[in-house]
């Protein structure tokens, strides 16, 4: 890749690590922009929009005439347009890394070419006979189309009264001008950071594979049963007293996000219920009363049953670590409300 010339307060020469331009890249980047700008107001007026008569040429049989209908249709002048043009979007998406790829294509082919000079202070004093002499100074008459990229202002101000000068912002810089100018003149930061936007490839991160949702609601549990240690010992049997045990050294890192909305089988309702009950936390919910569980749930709008287990039950199922029965033993309690409903 040739390396650019460097002109102003500290001239060298800037070496960009470039693509080489690709036709096909370029003509898609053009293509995407000069979309962008249409603005799309082009309308034509149909046959139910002029302002012709409606009333039927002459009879439908008799005349040896081609049936009509009125002087509104499509094949008559002054009727409405066939498929003509309606008000519409042309901007499509293009991709940002065919964007990036096309913008440091353009700035390759003007490297190539020899048409590119960077820029490290212009010191004008925004006179547009400043710019002339500065320009003449490093090979620009006017016969070739510039496209000047800079952000200082005093340039821009000099410039833009030159019809072959097409001055814009840093930000401006784009694939479709550096293309139709002859020459590029830019910053050499603005140019630098054509080159640091291809290089700067942030690395992918690794793809963790999805877990099935029973898994993630094992998992989410079983940090859930630590900081209840003590309320599962006493409910637990001797495998789940040795297993919460195991895991109460990770109580620590448990504590702040020991709240009911871990257990998926909670639905909103029932959660929200218990949170305006005081009971936030599965250690509050093994440790609430009869009552206190029973005026709770039974305001989500859940009833106990005769024949199933109690609220107690339940939070004694959460202080095991045992979501499964929990679930089973909710979708139990709204089942039996069902059945008073239809009874």
């Amino acid at each position: 890749m040739p390396s650019i010339n460097v002109v102003g307060q500290n001239p060298g020469s800037l070496e960009l690590q470039l693509p080489e331009a690709k036709t096909h890249v370029l003509y898609e980047v053009v293509n995407w922009q000069l979309a962008k700008r249409r603005r799309g107001t082009a309308s034509t007026q149909t046959r139910a929009e002029v302002s012709r008569t409606g009333k039927k040429l002459y009879s439908q049989k008799g005349t040896g005439n081609a049936r009509h209908g009125d002087r509104s249709a499509p094949i008559y002048v002054g009727g409405g347009a066939a498929f003509g043009p309606k008000p519409r979007d042309y901007s499509y998406t293009l991709p940002k890394k065919v964007r990036k790829l096309g913008l440091a294509m353009a700035v390759s082919s003007r490297v190539n070419e020899g048409k590119v000079l960077a820029v490290d202070g212009f010191n004008l004093d925004g006179k547009t006979k400043g710019f002339l002499a500065w320009a003449k100074q490093h090979g620009m008459d006017g016969s070739e189309r510039v496209f000047l990229v800079t952000n200082d202002e005093m340039a821009i101000r000099a410039a833009k009264n030159l019809h072959w000068v097409t001055a814009v912002k840093g930000a401006g810089l784009n694939t479709y001008d550096i293309l139709r100018n002859q020459v590029l003149v830019a910053d050499k930061a603005v140019l630098e950071a054509v080159g640091a936007g291809l290089s700067a490839k942030a690395p992918k991160a690794a793809k963790a594979e999805a877990a099935p949702k029973a898994v993630k609601a094992v998992a989410a549990v079983a940090a859930a049963v630590a900081p209840v240690a003590a309320v599962a010992a006493a409910v637990a049997p001797e495998a789940l007293k040795a297993a919460v045990a195991e895991e109460a050294p990770k109580a620590k890192k448990a504590d702040k996000g020991d709240d009911l909305k871990r257990i998926e089988g909670i639905g909103p309702k029932i959660n929200d219920a218990l949170l305006a009950a005081g009971i936030t936390t599965f250690a509050a919910l093994a440790d609430s009363s009869e009552e206190t569980l029973k005026a709770a749930l039974e305001a989500a709008g859940m009833r106990s049953h005769p024949s199933l287990p109690t609220w107690a039950e339940q939070s004694g199922y959460l202080a095991r670590g045992d979501e499964a029965g929990f679930v089973a033993l909710t979708e139990k309690l709204v089942a039996g409300r069902k059945e008073e409903g239809d009874a």
